[in-house]
């Protein structure tokens, strides 16, 4: 566990070390090239596989290990939106808000479940109205074009999905009283 949550500091280090010449490759064409051609990969690269590891640990923190695959979920998310706005195509946008909605509601869930959601964050989005809103909110941010409308939308509508379905699943889970006889 130690590792796994340095291992993102120092992969994050790495990022910063090798954004320190970015502000001059305006005035070195063989700088620029690294960058276009090398460096700026390995940034991305090394910037969400310290997603993916601080996501999968805070799942499995959270959860236990098999709960990493929300992590997964999240990182590839940011993947997909980060393709979408690289490529230009809306799929690969729409991919990445619904893979960051399907993580949100699973952070929410375990969340709730496990006890690590605050209870002010809880009650917040705990409120089974909010799933509507958000969803309308989310398909506006849609047609709109306007990206984060859609991720602020869908992301409030899956939060309160995930903390809806823990409670209701933690009071299935709770014993019956026993019938008076």
């Amino acid at each position: 566990m130690v590792i796994a949550t340095r291992l993102p500091i120092i992969v994050l280090g790495v990022v910063v070390a090798l954004l320190i010449p970015a502000p001059f490759t305006e005035s070195s064409p063989e700088l620029n090239d690294l960058y276009e051609n090398f460096l700026g990969q390995v940034i991305i690269v090394a910037a969400l596989t310290c997603v993916l590891i601080a996501g999968v640990v805070g799942a499995a923190v959270m959860m236990g290990w098999r709960a990493g695959i929300i992590g997964v979920i999240f990182a590839a998310s940011i993947a997909a939106a980060g393709a979408g706005a690289v490529t230009g195509d809306a799929l690969w946008t729409n991919l990445g808000i619904a893979g960051f909605a399907a993580s949100v509601i699973g952070y929410f869930f375990i969340g709730e479940l496990s006890g690590y959601l605050p209870m002010r964050t809880a009650r917040a989005y705990g409120s089974v109205a909010m799933i509507p809103g958000g969803v309308v909110m989310g398909v506006i941010g849609i047609f709109s074009g306007n990206q984060a409308l859609a991720l602020i939308g869908f992301g409030s509508a899956a939060a309160a999905v995930g903390v809806t379905a823990a409670r209701w699943l933690r009071t299935r889970r709770m014993p019956q009283p026993a019938p008076e006889p």
